[in-house]
């Protein structure tokens, strides 16, 4: 579809375990669409597997200054890696 311009994907914040307990499941389906993310992307897959506890704010999913300052370094890394610096 977008006849071989490089794309970046990221992913979803793993469920922290107080959202799990609110949301039953929602990592379970997290996990899954990440991995159909990231197989059908190739090296275009931004995980948010390492996404600091303190990145996300007190509702267990939204984020705040740190969570988005965390994105902003994968996206740049991703970037980065596309072009080749």
């Amino acid at each position: 579809i977008f006849d071989g311009i490089p794309i970046l994907w990221v992913g979803i914040v793993p469920a922290r375990k107080l959202l799990e307990d609110r949301v039953p499941g929602i990592s379970r389906n997290i996990e899954i669409y990440d991995g159909i993310i990231g197989r059908n992307l190739a090296g275009g897959h931004l995980s948010m597997e390492g996404m600091p506890d303190e990145g996300v704010m007190s509702d267990h999913h939204h984020l705040n200054e740190i969570g988005h300052s965390y994105i902003f370094c994968r996206v740049r890394e991703g970037i980065n890696r596309l072009v080749g610096v």
